[in-house]
C-alpha cells in the first residue's frame, strides 16, 4: 500500500478544543498540550469524521486553501507524522 493511501484516525485519548482558526489538543496520559493552526484544524476535523489518507486530507485542504499539491502533501505528511509520533493519531 502506498504511503499516501494509508488511513489515519484519532487516538481515543486525545481531547480536542477548537479555538476558532486554531485548536489545542490535550493528551491526558502525558499531560501534554499541542497546538494546531487553521490547516491543522481542517486535517484534524477530517480525521475525526472517519479515517482518512494523506491524499484524502490534501484534497480537503486544497478545496479550502490555494496550495500546490506537492506542497500540501509534504505539509500534511509532516503534520500526520508529528501527530502519530505524539500518539494523537494512529494508523487505521
Amino acid at each position: 500500500m502506498n504511503f499516501f493511501e494509508k488511513k489515519y484516525r484519532l487516538s481515543e485519548t486525545a481531547v480536542f478544543s477548537n479555538l476558532g482558526e486554531e485548536a489545542v489538543i490535550l493528551d491526558p496520559k502525558k499531560g501534554s498540550y499541542y497546538g494546531l493552526n487553521e490547516v491543522g484544524v481542517v486535517v484534524w476535523e477530517q480525521i475525526a469524521t472517519s479515517p482518512k489518507s494523506i491524499a484524502e486530507l490534501c484534497k480537503s485542504v486544497q478545496e479550502i486553501y490555494s496550495v500546490d499539491k506537492v506542497e500540501c502533501e509534504n505539509d500534511v505528511e509532516e503534520l500526520i507524522g508529528q501527530l502519530v509520533k505524539a500518539g494523537l493519531v494512529i494508523e487505521d
